[in-house]
């Protein structure tokens, strides 16, 4: 995380916080203070078309994109996403939506360019990554729906039943799956308004009846037509007028966000806990009935219907004035034509054509002797309820409510070994039937052959146990239910208020020099003689000198020990004599480790490489200039400055590395300087330069 007082792009950003107007573009905010603004925010989600406006092509990189809905996203749009990504990520459903083509005949290619492009004739880039033949997976575990029946017939009609989904309990009082509602009084105006008025009354008082009785679910209306749609909007507008008292429903989903009205086309991507659909085509006044559904009808109609019939996670209620026994359909007739037969059939009846939703047969030794067993305890038990790729072995049914599961029972037979994994077998599966409603337990077969008595008695327990528990489960609901509508009459629903936003921020120091003061060696602890020549001072006195001053002012150079000695013995000036007799004193405190000398001819304390940054404003005048200061100091200071500000450009970090140091002004030849040593820092790997922006270089 960059800190709030570094330089360069931080400023930026900063000063952009702190201004109430003429704020600069998006585009090149995010182009000059990108980085830090990826360091805050990791993760951007951006449409195709939002990357393109405001993001420069090169500004930003990420490790990661993800596209979702992929299906939906056309290809081209796709590419400059994946450009700015190391990695990609495309997530989508083939047997959904694909985008729309509204425009997609204005620019026409040749022969030649279409057998060139890579994306002419791809309609999503979810299609252009399979025709690459990128490594792919299917997500086969299905979440969303918590009543099996409202994904089978999506399962069984356009995933060759390769999902799996795990059965309801049956117990949920909101969780009622698929319902038809048959509306032979009602009749569609083929030709006039292309409406059906009644089946429009029947939605919109539906929709109602659940803004009074279930005003904690979601709620989500979709039509086949436009046409459809606008008249249950008008109506149901007008009915709302004449029912006050569900304003409260709706005033808390006025943004749309949990109650909706759409048409088929635009429904994707949404979901809520309850839908209607208005079937809207169907039997005329003449009693005709229409082989035409809209959208339907044409290709890739199934997808539309596949979109609609799996939006729903607990009830979805369908209304029509005729049955699916009643169209007409050839193999020759459209897929989504003959996908909606199935599914009217599959709303009126509860049966798909396979029988899927059957209980099946027992094929484990082990399982028929536990289910014989718990059917002399007195108890209902079903064997492998489930229709759709997961199976529980046993499922013990309520004594006074047989439709209804009060306990999942799974042992160790062909099911359990069948898992992917351990993770699937051991956590995910009972977790998610937990989440379900389910209680769930497990018999092994090993603890029953060893005392069969003591877990046939564990088990009774175990069963009484869920019963009971189910019960007090249902109490306190129908309790809890008959509360919320006794408040509800009584007391108006007080308007709900935003939690305030806590930032905590911790204090952070204004930018400012380094506080270690540059501290002078003091020449008169020295014990260096005042003379006329400097020569005659004593070799071994010198070394010592040197070995003092390198202690106290390391990483210094030659140059300015020399100056310090000078000093010691009164002179002002170091000339071409006094330069050799302090090489050698250097030489000698070198050869007896001392001290060592680099290839800069810089001093340090034998043993010593740490750098340290030093305030050199706090020296005097003659020591404070930049040609005193190491190579090693202003990296140090460099690479500081750049981790602290995540990507800054050269300019700035030199600016902002010197005044770490203390000096003010950054000169013509202290920036090159500085240039020289950010440059150097690059090729060895320490640093990178990318869009005129150093940066720490991440180890791969």
């Amino acid at each position: 995380m960059p800190k709030k007082t570094a330089k360069g792009e931080m400023e930026l950003v900063l000063r952009e916080l702190g201004k109430k107007k003429r704020h600069i573009p998006i585009r090149k905010l995010l182009a000059e203070a990108g980085n830090v603004i990826q360091q805050v925010k990791p993760i951007f989600m951006m449409s195709p078309m939002s990357i393109a406006t405001y993001l420069k092509q090169g500004a930003l990189d990420f490790d990661l994109v993800i596209f979702d809905e992929a299906s939906q996203i056309p290809a081209p749009d796709a590419l400059g996403a994946m450009l700015r990504g190391r990695q990609v990520i495309v997530v989508g459903d083939s047997k959904q939506m694909p985008p729309s083509n509204l425009f997609g005949k204005a620019v026409e290619l040749e022969e030649e360019e279409l057998e060139n492009s890579a994306t002419a004739e791809m309609e999503s880039i979810l299609a252009l990554m399979e025709a690459r033949g990128a490594a792919s997976k299917m997500l086969r575990w299905h979440y969303r729906s918590r009543h099996d029946s409202l994904i089978a017939v999506s399962n069984d009609q356009f995933y060759k039943n390769k999902l799996l989904a795990f059965p309801s309990p049956g117990f949920h009082p909101d969780a009622t799956g698929l319902k038809f509602h048959y509306l032979p009084d009602t009749h569609y105006d083929k030709g006039g308004t292309r409406t059906n008025a009644g089946e429009v009354e029947a939605v919109v008082a539906k929709v109602l009846n659940h803004a009074l009785t279930k005003p904690h679910l979601s709620l989500g209306v979709v039509a086949f037509s436009l046409s459809q749609r606008d008249a249950i909007l008008l109506e149901l507008d007008k009915e709302r007028r004449l029912h006050p008292e569900t304003d409260e429903f709706f005033a808390r989903h006025a943004g749309g966000d949990e109650f909706f009205v759409k048409n088929l086309e635009n429904v994707q991507g949404d979901e809520r806990d309850v839908i209607f659909i208005s079937i809207c085509y169907g039997k005329t006044s003449t009693g005709q009935l229409s082989q035409n559904f809209g959208l339907l009808n044409k290709p890739g109609g199934e997808r539309r219907l596949n979109v609609l019939i799996s939006r729903a996670r607990l009830a979805m209620e369908v209304f029509a004035n005729f049955k699916g026994d009643e169209l007409k359909v050839a193999a020759d007739s459209p897929f989504g034509v003959r996908s909606l037969q199935i599914f009217l059939q599959f709303a009126e009846s509860g049966q798909l054509s396979k029988s899927h939703e059957k209980e099946q047969e027992q094929n484990f030794a082990f399982g028929a002797l536990l289910h014989q067993a718990i059917q002399r305890l007195g108890y209902q038990v079903a064997t492998r309820v489930g229709s759709q790729g997961y199976y529980i072995d046993l499922a013990i049914r309520h004594p006074d409510n047989p439709d209804k599961f009060v306990l999942a029972l799974e042992y160790d037979g062909a099911g359990y070994y069948e898992a992917a994994s351990a993770r699937d077998r051991e956590r995910l599966r009972q977790s998610v039937l937990e989440g379900l409603g389910w209680s769930f337990e497990r018999i092994w077969s090993t603890d029953w052959f060893r005392d069969p008595e003591a877990e046939l008695h564990r088990l009774k327990g175990l069963i009484d146990h869920a019963i009971a528990q189910h019960n007090e489960l249902m109490l306190s609901m129908a309790a809890q239910a008959d509360s919320t509508q006794q408040v509800k009459h009584k007391v108006a629903a007080p308007e709900p208020v935003a939690a305030p936003i806590l930032r905590v921020e911790e204090e952070q120091p204004e930018f400012e020099a380094c506080t270690t003061p540059y501290k002078k060696t003091d020449v008169s602890k020295l014990n260096i003689p005042h003379v006329d020549d400097f020569s005659a001072i004593p070799l071994g006195m010198l070394v010592y000198a040197v070995e003092r001053i390198v202690e106290t002012e390391y990483p210094i150079f030659a140059s300015l020990v020399a100056t310090r000695l000078a000093n010691a013995a009164g002179l002002t000036r170091v000339g071409a004599k006094i330069k050799r007799t302090v090489d050698q004193a250097i030489a000698s405190a070198a050869a007896k480790g001392l001290i060592q000398v680099d290839a800069g001819e810089v001093l340090w304390p034998q043993g010593r490489s740490t750098v340290k940054l030093r305030n050199w404003n706090s020296a005097d005048i003659a020591t404070r200039k930049l040609e005193n200061v190491c190579d090693a100091e202003l990296t140090n200071a460099l690479l500081l400055t750049v981790q602290d500000a995540h990507a800054i450009s050269v300019t700035d970090a030199a600016s902002a590395a010197l005044g770490l140091l203390g000096f003010q002004r950054a000169t013509a030849q202290a920036a090159e300087r500085m240039s020289k040593l950010a440059q150097l820092q690059c090729d060895k790997g320490v640093l990178v330069c990318e869009n005129e922006r150093l940066k720490i270089a991440v180890s791969q």
